[in-house]
């Protein structure tokens, strides 16, 4: 297994991994129509890749996760963990973002790429129910009276000679006890064998359990490899239920965890745009007032009679636009470009006391706010903000008891 870190140079040729290869240069949606699951489901999968190379120079982006190609892996992590074995940053990002209730003693499976599918089930059964169970035709088998089908001649031969009154007949039904639905109770229950606090996180995704366990009445654990052999030859591409793709995805690599071979993809993983990932994890420990360019959020208008251009700070507090950049190094021209426009627009008057923030992840904890120099003409300041993560840690306990601390001080410091 190759071990790269995200936003890094590195030398293809001396991986000694042929699945790298097959990835660079690939767009997101390429490699999500072979199997990969992209999240979130929102990222600009056209333009976005895994590894990309320029003159001659392969590097890693702000994408993490696991990538197979059944003979080759490759693990992306983040970069503010390099220090540590495991990637305690990116799980407790995604439990936050995700709303669960932080178990310190979280382990998983020691598997950073079955903790990731574990992770994200809630996340996409939720956006999928939303929509109500799948439902489609299936084949009912039935061996009664009331006779409504189309005869199955061997099964009246061998169960009702002599004639008893019962005819053996199948018909085709709507349902919900479906292959797809099936597929998802057998991964919830497996799911619920091993991590059961994940289910139980939030009141949508208990109702949505319940919903799944009620139609699935056939429910056999007996059935999971035949559950599971069904799925993958029958890919979900039903327009209205087009959410059940990633969840049907997410739900046979959970169930396969690397013990059943696929010969229909030729790569499958799960990958996390983790700069997304940084901004919602900010959103979630602060409350701050949230900009972007989602329906539920908020926007700032670039002209003051016109309605058509929109500029999305990430977090205004006390009228201060912060930008959150999951980065080491600010880019001073496009980074500092785009800070200055929101200084600017969301004040009507020349003042020195303006501030604007961006708010980076770091590996040290010596120097946590920098100014970074008074803008000429309209005034104010640029400063930056660096969250800490913690470094060197020996437990995932450990890694959430000192992170909280680092989100205390985050939270004193704009309120101060």
């Amino acid at each position: 297994m190759i071990v790269l870190y995200d936003n890094r140079e590195f030398d293809i040729g001396l991986l000694g991994n042929g699945l790298a290869e097959k990835v660079v240069g690939r767009s997101l949606s390429e490699l999500e129509n072979e199997g990969v699951i992209v999240s979130p489901s929102g990222v600009d999968k056209t333009t976005t890749t895994i590894f990309s190379t320029t003159n001659g120079r392969t590097t890693t982006g702000n994408i993490v996760g696991f990538l197979s190609d059944g003979m080759h892996n490759v693990v992306i992590k983040s970069r503010f963990s390099e220090k540590s074995a495991d990637d305690y940053f990116l799980t407790y990002m995604l439990e936050k973002v995700l709303n669960y209730n932080i178990i310190t003693t979280f382990q998983g499976s020691g598997n950073l790429y079955y903790n990731l599918l574990v992770l994200l089930f809630p996340y996409y059964l939720n956006i999928a129910l939303k929509k109500g169970p799948y439902k489609e035709y299936v084949i009912k088998k039935y061996n009664e009276a009331d006779f409504r089908g189309r005869i199955d001649i061997p099964r009246q031969l061998k169960q009702n000679i002599p004639f008893s009154g019962r005819i053996a007949y199948q018909t085709s039904e709507f349902s919900y006890d479906n292959d797809l639905m099936q597929l998802v109770r057998h991964a919830l229950e497996k799911i619920i064998g091993r991590s059961s606090y994940l289910l139980n996180s939030t009141n949508e995704t208990r109702k949505n359990i319940t919903l799944v366990r009620q139609v699935t009445p056939s429910y056999s654990k007996d059935q999971t490899m035949l559950v599971l052999r069904k799925n993958i030859r029958n890919e979900i591409r039903h327009n209205y239920f087009g959410e059940y793709g990633p969840l049907q995805k997410l739900c046979i690599q959970i169930l396969k965890e690397g013990g059943l071979d696929d010969n229909n993809k030729v790569i499958h993983g799960i990958v996390v745009d983790i700069a997304w990932l940084w901004e919602e994890y900010i959103a979630t420990i602060t409350n701050w007032r949230h900009y972007g360019r989602r329906k539920n959020l908020e926007m700032l208008h670039l002209f003051e009679d016109s309605r058509n251009f929109h500029r999305y700070p990430d977090f205004i507090v006390k009228n201060i636009p912060i930008d959150t950049k999951y980065k080491f190094n600010l880019d001073t021209v496009n980074d500092y470009n785009q800070l200055i426009t929101y200084l600017h627009i969301m004040n009507e008057e020349q003042d020195d006391t303006r501030r604007a923030v961006f708010l980076q992840p770091a590996i040290n904890s010596e120097k946590i706010w920098e100014r970074l120099g008074k803008l000429n003409g309209l005034g104010g300041e640029l400063f930056t903000y660096k969250f800490y993560i913690p470094q060197e840690v020996h437990s995932y306990a450990e890694f959430v008891e000192r992170i909280k601390i680092v989100e205390q001080q985050l939270r004193d410091h704009f309120n101060d």
